[in-house]
C-alpha cells in the first residue's frame, strides 16, 4: 500500500543562515539545544551567517547535528529535528499566505510587520516631499509673479509708482488681516 503525507504546516530556518527563531532560542536557553558557533562570520550584514555553524539537538531518537545550511525543523508537536537541504527541499514548499487561506509562520508574520512599517514609513516620507514640492511651486509662483511686477513698474514714471506703492501696501495689510482671520476660525473650529 502507499501513503502520501498530509498537507501540514512546519516551521523551519537554515542553520547559520537565516535568523534564529524564538521556539529554538527557547529550546537553547532550556539546554536541549547546544549550539557551536565559529568566528569566522560572513560579512554579507546578516548576523546569524556563519560557515561552520552546527547544533546538537536532543531528541527522544538521541542526538541530532544540524549542521549550516540544514533546515532546522519544528514539527506539528513541537519537535525539532535537523533536515538536510535536499531532503527538505523534496519534502517541503513554501506554505501560502494567509491572505490565500493558508496559516503563516511566525517569521513571516514577523518580516511583514517589519515590512509594513517600512512601507508606510516611506509613504510618509513620498507624502511629506510631495508637500514640499507643492510648497515650492507655490513659492515660484509668487517670484515671477513679483518679477512681473518688478519688469511693469520698472517703465512707469516716480509719481505712478508712490501710487503703486501705496496700493500695494494696503493690499499686504488686508491680506494680513484676512489671514490672521482664517487661522482664528481654523483655531476655533
Amino acid at each position: 500500500m502507499k501513503y502520501r503525507k498530509k498537507p501540514i504546516v512546519v516551521e523551519a530556518f537554515r542553520m547559520g543562515i537565516d535568523p534564529r527563531p524564538d521556539w529554538f532560542q527557547s529550546e537553547v536557553a532550556k539546554n536541549r539545544i547546544i549550539t557551536d558557533l565559529t568566528d569566522d562570520e560572513i560579512n554579507d550584514g546578516n548576523p546569524w551567517n556563519h560557515k561552520k555553524t552546527c547544533c546538537i539537538i536532543k531528541t527522544l531518537e538521541g542526538e541530532m547535528r544540524g549542521d549550516y545550511g540544514d533546515y532546522i525543523i519544528q514539527g506539528v508537536q513541537g519537535e525539532i529535528y535537523p533536515c538536510k537541504p535536499d531532503i527538505f527541499e523534496a519534502t517541503y514548499e513554501a506554505a501560502e499566505r494567509a491572505k490565500e487561506g493558508k496559516t503563516m509562520t511566525k517569521l513571516d508574520k514577523q518580516q511583514n510587520s517589519y515590512l509594513e512599517a517600512k512601507l508606510q514609513n516611506n509613504y510618509r516620507k513620498i507624502v511629506e516631499l510631495e508637500q514640499k514640492n507643492e510648497d515650492l511651486r507655490a513659492l515660484l509662483d509668487k517670484a515671477n509673479q513679483a518679477l512681473a511686477c518688478f519688469v511693469e513698474l520698472r517703465g512707469m514714471p516716480a509719481s505712478e509708482l508712490k501710487s503703486a506703492h501705496n496700493g500695494i501696501c494696503v493690499f499686504l495689510n488686508a491680506t494680513k488681516m484676512l489671514d490672521a482671520l482664517k487661522a482664528g476660525a481654523e483655531k476655533d473650529g
